[in-house]
């Protein structure tokens, strides 16, 4: 910690906190038969990575007649490209065979990037800069909550494909690059990279046998992410082509919102929703992938449910009141799920963790800051999608005040140990305002979902609490002032930092 190498230190925190397995050195071959010697593992190794990436696509070929266009192909990749897609590389990952490290040899990767970005549609948040999970927790979280209080019904299908990146048909890959005018050298240039590459495993210090694969994007390569985009936006492209949805919030109409392959489809009718499945099942098909109906799931927030029955390829996917979205409690409850999910999360990572809190030989500043990294980090994941009830904020506190200290004097020289620090419920609340003050500030679709109305009126009575809500509480400002003190960045720092402070907690002592 002294030297500030975080990747031998979150090693170290791991031998010393992990539960040792002993790794299984037995497997089935395809007859169901044990095998124990290394090398016949190694070979069922290899066999069956090369079936998988190896397995026949059976798309339409209609896919792949895409009309000519008029790029020009003599367009050069440039050396600044290579330079800062090199640079743009994570550090310290593992080299191939040829002990090669990445940085070393990957190029037009930045080329690349910068021209999947003008074709994919802002629905898609995933491996794409300036963009997160986060924000596309919270556009799901407001369109939810929106949708609930203004009484209007609203339906998702989260969508799993089966072995999404391992199924990714090259020539409808190549066929979709060149359907949104993507540079022929780039074309090539990839296409070239994918015939001549071969895989193999890697088990125990031992190589198998060499394969060529003729589906899926490559393992560990900086365009994969890039490559799987751009062919899961032509999927989305064709199967919602005529599509009319009908959420809509300011004005504006959102079929769906990825992450990747995190897919939510979005309907504001049963049978438009079951309409949009059958488009997706069908134009995946065609492409050569295939909807995993076991792990689809259906959601609603009608209290009646759903009334018809909903297949894809004749399985009927499960209907739940909650779901899981990229680690993220979605459900018509709100927030509260969430929050108390990630409390839990937290407090077993702490407890995990005993064995490094009660080693004195470890320094108090670095216990801080594993706390911070290792810890504090699960429970304030997406918290800026939160909405703070005062049920909440009391949980929020009360997890805190588990590790509290009740003597004094030990308290005292606690403080004075670790320095300056901010509670939980602080930090959420700055984290909320500042994330206010971005989106406030940008001009994407999280914007547009946040500043929003969706028609229809709200129940009589008292109101659930909104995520809008919580900014003139904190602030003490109207949402408009607020909206407007948001342009000025310094002006804006300095209420947040005013703002976000939780009320003190009364601490009885005994004399």
């Amino acid at each position: 910690m002294t030297k500030n190498n975080s990747k031998k230190t979150y090693q170290l925190v791991k031998d010393l906190t992990s539960t040792k397995q002993g790794r299984t050195k037995t497997m089935q071959d395809k007859d169901g038969r044990c095998l124990t010697d290394e090398q016949d593992i190694l070979k069922r190794w290899s066999e069956y990575c090369s079936e998988l990436y190896n397995y026949r696509a059976t798309g339409d070929p209609e896919v792949l007649n895409v009309p000519p266009t008029t790029d020009n192909d003599n367009y050069p990749i440039l050396r600044e490209e290579v330079e800062a897609a090199v640079k743009s590389l994570k550090k310290g990952k593992t080299a191939g065979a040829d002990n090669v490290p990445a940085e070393l040899v990957q190029a037009g990767g930045e080329a690349m990037i910068t021209a999947s970005g003008k074709i994919i549609a802002e629905e898609q948040a995933g491996f794409r800069p300036g963009r997160s999970t986060t924000e596309q927790i919270f556009n799901l979280r407001i369109l939810c909550e929106k949708y609930l209080q203004h009484q209007q019904d609203l339906y998702h299908v989260f969508i799993d494909f089966k072995k999404a990146f391992d199924r990714v048909w090259h020539a409808a890959l190549w066929a979709s690059m060149k359907h949104f005018n993507i540079n022929a050298i780039l074309i090539r240039m990839t296409q070239n990279l994918y015939d001549k590459a071969t895989s193999a495993v890697y088990l125990n210090n031992s190589i198998g046998d060499w394969f060529r694969t003729t589906v899926g994007v490559r393992e560990g390569c900086v365009l994969s992410h890039t490559l799987f985009n751009i062919f899961l936006e032509r999927i989305m492209t064709d199967a919602l082509n005529d599509h009319e949805g009908t959420v809509s919030i300011g004005g504006r109409n959102i079929t769906n919102l990825r992450f990747a392959t995190d897919i939510d489809g979005l309907a504001g009718r049963e049978e438009e929703l079951a309409d949009l499945m059958e488009r997706l099942n069908k134009t995946s098909t065609a492409f050569g992938m295939q909807i995993n109906a076991e792990k689809t799931k259906l959601m609603t927030s009608n209290t009646n449910g759903f009334s018809t029955d909903t297949r894809v390829n004749g399985e009927k996917p499960d209907c739940v009141n909650r779901f899981k979205y990229m680690g993220a409690i979605i459900a018509d409850e709100g927030s509260k799920p969430g929050i108390l999910t990630r409390i839990a999360q937290a407090t077993a990572a702490l407890a995990k963790l005993k064995t490094i809190w009660n080693d004195r030989n470890i320094a108090l500043s670095s216990k801080i800051r594993l706390m911070r990294s290792l810890v504090m980090s699960i429970f304030l994941y997406a918290c800026e999608a939160w909405t703070l009830t005062a049920d909440t904020e009391r949980r929020i506190q009360a997890m805190e005040m588990r590790g509290h200290i009740s003597n004094e004097e030990v308290r005292n020289r606690t403080r004075q140990a670790i320095g300056p620090h901010e509670d939980l419920l602080t930090t959420v609340k700055r984290r909320k305002l500042k994330w206010y003050g971005h989106i406030t500030r940008s001009s994407g679709l999280a914007k547009t979902i946040m500043q929003g109305t969706v028609q229809g009126g709200r129940r009589r009575g008292k109101q659930k609490k909104r995520r809008e809500d919580n900014v003139p509480e904190s602030t003490g400002m109207t949402l408009g002032a607020a909206m407007r003190k948001t342009e000025r960045r310094e002006e804006w720092r300095e209420l947040v930092a005013r703002s976000s402070v939780a009320p003190q907690r009364s601490t009885k002592t005994t004399g």
